[in-house]
Protein backbone atom coordinates (compact mmCIF):
# COMPACT_ATOMS: atom_id res chain seq x y z
CA UNK A 1 0.00 0.00 0.00
CA UNK A 2 1.45 3.33 -0.48
CA UNK A 3 0.32 6.45 1.42
CA UNK A 4 1.51 9.85 1.25
CA UNK A 5 2.63 12.18 4.52
CA UNK A 6 -0.91 13.38 4.80
CA UNK A 7 -2.44 9.79 5.76
CA UNK A 8 -2.14 8.26 8.95
CA UNK A 9 -2.06 4.28 9.01
CA UNK A 10 -4.97 2.19 10.92
CA UNK A 11 -3.15 1.30 13.50
CA UNK A 12 -5.86 -1.16 14.62
CA UNK A 13 -6.22 -2.94 11.43
CA UNK A 14 -2.11 -3.33 11.11
CA UNK A 15 -2.35 -5.05 13.78
CA UNK A 16 -5.50 -7.13 13.09
CA UNK A 17 -3.28 -7.84 10.17
CA UNK A 18 -0.27 -9.24 12.40
CA UNK A 19 -2.39 -10.99 14.80
CA UNK A 20 -3.81 -12.83 12.09
CA UNK A 21 -0.31 -14.13 10.97
CA UNK A 22 1.09 -17.26 12.25
CA UNK A 23 2.43 -16.59 15.53
CA UNK A 24 6.21 -15.88 16.33
CA UNK A 25 9.31 -15.31 16.67
CA UNK A 26 10.11 -15.81 13.19
CA UNK A 27 13.93 -17.07 12.73
CA UNK A 28 16.45 -16.99 9.86
CA UNK A 29 17.93 -20.02 8.16
CA UNK A 30 20.18 -19.18 5.51
CA UNK A 31 18.01 -17.18 3.35
CA UNK A 32 14.71 -18.91 4.86
CA UNK A 33 12.17 -17.72 7.15
CA UNK A 34 11.14 -20.12 9.43
CA UNK A 35 8.16 -20.44 12.36
CA UNK A 36 7.71 -24.03 13.56
CA UNK A 37 9.69 -25.84 11.82
CA UNK A 38 8.27 -24.48 8.68
CA UNK A 39 9.75 -22.58 5.76
CA UNK A 40 7.57 -19.33 5.67
CA UNK A 41 9.10 -17.44 2.97
CA UNK A 42 12.59 -17.82 0.80
CA UNK A 43 13.21 -14.02 0.33
CA UNK A 44 16.81 -14.42 -1.25
CA UNK A 45 16.21 -13.81 -4.56
CA UNK A 46 13.79 -10.87 -3.65
CA UNK A 47 16.30 -9.10 -1.57
CA UNK A 48 19.19 -8.89 0.63
CA UNK A 49 19.73 -10.43 3.85
CA UNK A 50 18.64 -7.02 4.95
CA UNK A 51 15.53 -8.05 3.56
CA UNK A 52 15.13 -11.80 5.50
CA UNK A 53 15.99 -10.21 8.81
CA UNK A 54 13.60 -7.26 8.56
CA UNK A 55 10.18 -9.92 7.47
CA UNK A 56 11.68 -12.16 10.51
CA UNK A 57 11.89 -9.37 12.82
CA UNK A 58 8.58 -7.39 12.21
CA UNK A 59 6.59 -10.29 13.49
CA UNK A 60 7.15 -9.94 16.64
CA UNK A 61 8.69 -5.88 16.05
CA UNK A 62 5.92 -4.17 14.44
CA UNK A 63 2.86 -5.55 16.58
CA UNK A 64 4.99 -4.35 19.88
CA UNK A 65 5.20 -0.51 17.85
CA UNK A 66 2.06 -0.56 16.87
CA UNK A 67 0.78 -1.23 20.48
CA UNK A 68 3.08 1.20 21.84
CA UNK A 69 1.90 3.46 19.71
CA UNK A 70 -1.39 3.64 20.32
CA UNK A 71 -0.85 3.74 24.19
CA UNK A 72 0.85 6.82 23.48
CA UNK A 73 -1.64 8.13 21.09
CA UNK A 74 -3.76 7.78 24.47
CA UNK A 75 -2.11 8.97 26.28
CA UNK A 76 -1.51 12.36 24.65
CA UNK A 77 -5.40 13.08 24.01
CA UNK A 78 -5.72 12.81 27.67
CA UNK A 79 -2.90 14.92 28.62
CA UNK A 80 -4.57 17.30 25.61
CA UNK A 81 -8.19 17.14 27.25
CA UNK A 82 -6.45 18.19 30.84
CA UNK A 83 -4.64 20.98 28.89
CA UNK A 84 -7.58 21.99 27.63
CA UNK A 85 -9.42 21.47 30.86
CA UNK A 86 -6.99 24.32 32.44
CA UNK A 87 -7.70 26.32 29.37
CA UNK A 88 -11.10 26.77 29.87
CA UNK A 89 -10.77 27.53 33.53
CA UNK A 90 -8.34 29.35 33.75
CA UNK A 91 -10.43 33.05 33.56
CA UNK A 92 -12.73 31.46 36.04
CA UNK A 93 -9.22 30.34 38.55
CA UNK A 94 -8.10 33.95 38.15
CA UNK A 95 -11.32 35.60 38.96
CA UNK A 96 -12.07 32.86 41.71
CA UNK A 97 -8.37 33.77 43.36
CA UNK A 98 -8.70 37.85 42.59
CA UNK A 99 -11.88 37.14 45.05
CA UNK A 100 -10.20 35.25 47.66
CA UNK A 101 -7.33 37.99 47.95
CA UNK A 102 -9.95 40.98 48.23
CA UNK A 103 -12.21 38.55 51.26
CA UNK A 104 -8.62 37.97 53.10
CA UNK A 105 -7.86 41.48 52.56
CA UNK A 106 -11.03 42.88 54.15
CA UNK A 107 -10.42 39.34 56.82
CA UNK A 108 -6.95 41.27 57.56
CA UNK A 109 -8.81 44.54 58.12
CA UNK A 110 -11.37 43.54 60.30
CA UNK A 111 -8.95 41.96 62.46
CA UNK A 112 -6.69 44.73 62.76
CA UNK A 113 -9.60 46.93 63.41
CA UNK A 114 -11.05 44.32 66.20
CA UNK A 115 -7.04 44.22 67.96
CA UNK A 116 -7.47 48.14 67.74
CA UNK A 117 -10.59 47.95 69.79
CA UNK A 118 -9.70 45.27 72.07
CA UNK A 119 -6.64 47.20 72.58
CA UNK A 120 -8.50 50.58 73.50
CA UNK A 121 -11.28 48.07 76.05
CA UNK A 122 -7.85 46.70 77.78
CA UNK A 123 -6.69 50.73 78.49
CA UNK A 124 -9.84 51.57 79.14
CA UNK A 125 -10.26 48.50 82.15
CA UNK A 126 -6.64 49.47 83.08
CA UNK A 127 -7.99 53.03 84.00
CA UNK A 128 -10.62 52.35 85.77
CA UNK A 129 -9.03 49.62 87.88
CA UNK A 130 -6.24 52.05 88.50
Amino acid sequence: MTQNSKQTRDLEADLAICEAATPGPWIIESSNVICRGYTLMIVAYAGSQNDISFVAEAREGWPYAIRRVMELEKELERVRNERDFWERNEYTLGLKVEQLEKELEQREAEIDRLRNELNILQEQLEQRSC
